[in-house]
């Protein structure tokens, strides 16, 4: 062998680009209902824990596709997760542009590939199977790179434990008719997924959680077979005849009318001779105990798939029981179980592989397919509210549990900033030089500000010599416009006072602009402020008067000496 060929067939194993497992269905093992048996039951179980599992496997099959229960039940199951949008997000917060990169490549794989649905489904069997197994098949693309071309499901069938008991096995098949062969190979995990839905901790050829449900089906089913032999010999009315205890020919004659009654269909007798249809009266309780018995196998199989059973029979649980609460929240953690170990297997399995050859260095993305239901998406969202009222919020670390929980993406949202409005002079910082020269500007700090005030009962008094004198009072379209610089600087920076200059304090604004003089001010500030509460009134008067300062209407004066 040459080295180019050498190279090929390694990049071949590595990146699977053919597919391996060719199958035709004709090979498939035939059913096994019509010979089923508590013996034959047995016999299947025992020869799964010596590694033939292709009986066991061919039983599920059988079972499942001929129960419309059990079928049902587990097909509410698997929706649970594939009615759930699939969000990929990057797996590092705060997310670098690498990470960003990786999770976007990762959702565009997703979207291209061929049977993604089915291929999760099946994947989604091993809830109840013991393993489930999917082989992924690449493509180059041009620029360099591969893509995921398909995920292909991997029938039971090929599954082998029989060469190497308790370890999993592939068998090889015919590329040309698809017919198993007697070799088998190890799951390569360059090509395939293997998948563990459920929590057992048995080994695989035991049969997984499907196998507690097996005598509950065969009970189910043979109990139906029971129950119509049960009918047909004492469930069915009879025929009575009565004659005369002297007329030996009478009674002669109407016991061969009776022998041949079921195959005629009727009774040939004369005008003399009596002939009664009873009916029995233990057919109704017959079937009365085989409901009984069938809805509480039924009732079993539920409480396994979906553990609950209020969706599939409604049933009375009493006014404020808390039964159906309870049930739900079973069922929603059986739902984010499923959606947490497909997400697991993916990222192990699949996404690993993918960004490698590609050459993607980010943090490895996460699939969420689990985002908390809608009542748990809710209480949270009250939870949040509720720490925002109370001047808390959650942490940046906290943002990437929230992600999940809600099922997408979120971040902050960034502060507003002041916006600058054309035809306004930049605002310096205070103690620097304005841009046309002159003395600093100095503007007096909200801390010193907020020290200056004090409180006399409910009023507010403004000391003299820290007052915010009003500056030389222009054309008034000049007021004008400072009034809509205002507004906008508070609406931008400080809502809370934006929304107390619409109500009841709304004068407030009007007063700083018509007062002639600082005592001027203060007297209508302080006779305005009589009626209301000290505290927030502080905070909105001190509030209206920086921001008048930064926009040039009012200015600092110094406190006169002495």
């Amino acid at each position: 062998m040459n080295l180019v060929q050498w190279a090929k067939d390694l990049m071949t194993s590595l990146i699977p680009v053919q597919r391996k497992t060719i199958f035709r269905t004709m090979y498939e093992t035939g059913t096994t209902l019509p010979s089923m048996t508590v013996d034959r039951l047995q016999s299947i179980l025992r020869a799964a824990e010596n590694g033939d599992v292709r009986p066991l496997f061919a039983c599920y099959r059988d079972i499942i596709s001929s129960h419309s229960h059990l079928q049902t039940e587990f097909t509410k199951r698997k929706l649970a997760v594939l009615g759930t949008p699939l969000a990929v997000e990057p797996g590092n917060d705060p997310a670098t542009p690498a990470d960003e990169q990786a999770a976007k490549a990762v959702a565009a794989m997703q979207k291209g590939c061929k049977g993604w649905l089915r291929a999760v489904s099946h994947l989604l069997d091993s809830a109840l199977y013991p393993v489930s197994v999917v082989e992924k098949i690449y493509e180059p693309v041009p620029g360099g790179g591969y893509r995921l071309r398909e995920l292909i499901p991997v029938p039971y069938e090929l599954l082998d434990y029989s060469q190497c008991v308790g370890e999993l096995r592939i068998r090889d098949t015919n590329p040309e008719t698809g017919e198993p062969l007697s070799t088998v190979h190890v799951p390569d995990p360059n090509r395939y997924i293997v998948h563990r839905g459920h929590l057992l901790s048995t080994p695989d050829h035991w049969g997984g959680p499907l196998r507690s449900l097996l005598f509950w089906w065969l009970f189910a089913t043979q109990g139906r077979e029971w129950w119509i032999q049960f009918l047909d010999r004492f469930g069915t009315p009879f025929l009575v005849g009565k004659y005369d205890s002297n007329d030996d020919a009478s009674r002669t004659l109407l016991m061969r009318a009776l022998s041949v009654a079921t195959r005629l269909g009727g009774l040939v007798i004369s005008r003399d001779t009596e002939v009664e249809l009873k009916e029995r009266t233990s057919s109704s309780q017959g079937g009365d105990a085989f409901q009984a018995f069938h809805e509480v196998a039924c009732r079993e199989m539920s409480k396994l798939i979906v553990g609950q059973t209020l969706s599939a029979d409604a049933q009375a649980t009493g006014m404020g029981s808390g039964v159906a609460d309870a049930q739900e929240q079973v069922r929603e953690d059986i739902r984010q179980l499923d959606a947490t170990l497909l997400s697991e297997t993916f990222k192990e399995q699949l996404t690993a592989q993918f960004c490698a050859i590609n050459g993607l260095a980010g943090i490895l993305p996460d699939m969420l397919w689990a985002p908390d239901s809608t009542r748990q998406s809710l209480a949270l969202s009250t939870l949040l509210k509720q720490l925002k009222e109370s001047s808390m919020e959650p942490t940046d670390d906290a943002i990437p549990v929230l992600a999940k929980r809600f099922g997408f993406g979120i971040r902050r949202i960034a502060a507003p900033s002041a916006p600058s409005l054309p035809g306004l002079p930049g605002l310096p910082a205070p103690g620097t030089l304005p841009a046309g020269g002159g003395a600093p500007l100095a503007l007096p700090g909200i801390q010193d500000a907020a020290k200056a005030l004090r409180m006399d009962g409910h009023n507010v008094t403004l000391p003299l010599p820290m007052l915010i004198a009003l500056a030389s009072r222009g054309a008034e379209d000049r007021h004008e416009q400072n009034l809509a610089a205002n507004d906008a600087i508070i609406n931008a920076t400080a809502p809370d006072l934006a929304r107390a200059f619409r109500g009841t304090l709304a004068p407030i604004r009007r007063i700083i602009l018509d007062s002639t003089s600082p005592e001027d001010c203060e007297a209508k500030l302080a006779a305005f402020a009589a009626n209301l509460n000290a505290a927030p009134t502080a905070k909105v008067v001190l509030e209206a008067l920086s921001a008048a300062a930064r926009n040039g209407v009012i200015v600092d004066i110094p406190p006169p000496s002495t």
